[in-house]
């Protein structure tokens, strides 16, 4: 039933963008839905690469790495920011089309938005708005998934050493050996991370990392031993890159997670 369907709507954002534009690659701790109205949207979303013309949408799940390009000019998108305990998580990418009907809703939608004088600052959304929301959403997860993978060498490249990397967060692997293991040159695997992800092929590398640190810790592994690991010279340096990706040291986290862990619910 829609009316059991647990959403929490608390984002809404219309854009347009021009023709290379891009946003800086993060994590969101609910779910992301990118809808393109015009133009082409390119999409890391952890270690793929999704294109997303016209009447496309993404659904991406919380804690995981996505960073959006804009491939053609103008590109119209429409982002829903949501928590929801009633979507399956699948581990990977979930795209779909804009049909007649949720075309017609997010008009709806967008008009109800209007109506209420929303504000993208202040993100006060009307409970309207977010039933017919509910009712898009629900409507579209009915549908079968087809994401359309980018085909370029680049996204090939990401691609394959991100899945290396994962399969690897305790080796202490440079550019030089993943590009070694890629048969490419270190500038070649440069680009390609810059591209796709947006920033340099170490960083990505920390962040995955790290991602495995905050469940590691989440599960009671003391900070020394999560360090250890992963693979981190010392204790100190894991903490620093900790605190540098995260805005936090592990033991904060570590406090902050208990606590709302503890808290009970409303």
């Amino acid at each position: 039933m829609i009316s059991n369907f647990n959403i929490n709507l608390y984002s809404c954002f219309n854009f347009t963008f021009d023709e290379g534009h891009s946003f800086e690659g993060h994590r969101h701790h609910g779910f992301e839905m990118n809808i393109v109205l015009s133009g082409t949207l390119e999409i890391a979303y952890d270690n793929y690469v999704l294109l997303l013309n016209e009447n496309d949408i993404f659904l991406g799940e919380p804690f995981v790495f996505h960073r959006n390009k804009c491939l053609k000019a103008p590109t119209h998108l429409i982002v829903f920011q949501f928590d929801s305990t009633d979507i399956p998580l699948t581990g990977g990418p979930s795209a779909f089309r804009l049909s007649k009907e949720n075309y017609q809703l997010l008009q709806i939608i967008l008009s109800e938005l209007q109506s209420a004088n929303f504000n993208m600052y202040s993100q006060n959304i009307p409970p309207i708005a977010e039933e017919l929301f509910r009712l898009m959403l629900f409507r579209l997860l009915r549908e079968e998934a087809k994401p359309r993978f980018s085909q370029s060498r680049e996204a090939a490249l990401y691609n394959n050493t991100v899945v290396f990397m994962k399969q690897h967060l305790a080796n202490n692997y440079s550019i030089q050996d993943f590009a070694k293991r890629c048969g490419v040159c270190t500038t070649t695997l440069k680009n390609a991370f810059r591209r796709c992800a947006g920033m340099g092929v170490n960083r990505f590398f920390n962040e995955l990392k790290i991602d495995e640190a905050c469940r590691l810790l989440q599960q009671g592994v003391s900070a020394y031993q999560a360090s250890v690991q992963l693979g981190f010279s010392s204790q100190a340096y894991f903490s620093a890159v900790f605190k540098s990706v995260i805005g936090q040291t592990p033991r904060e986290y570590r406090v902050k997670t208990a606590l709302t862990s503890s808290t009970p619910a409303l």
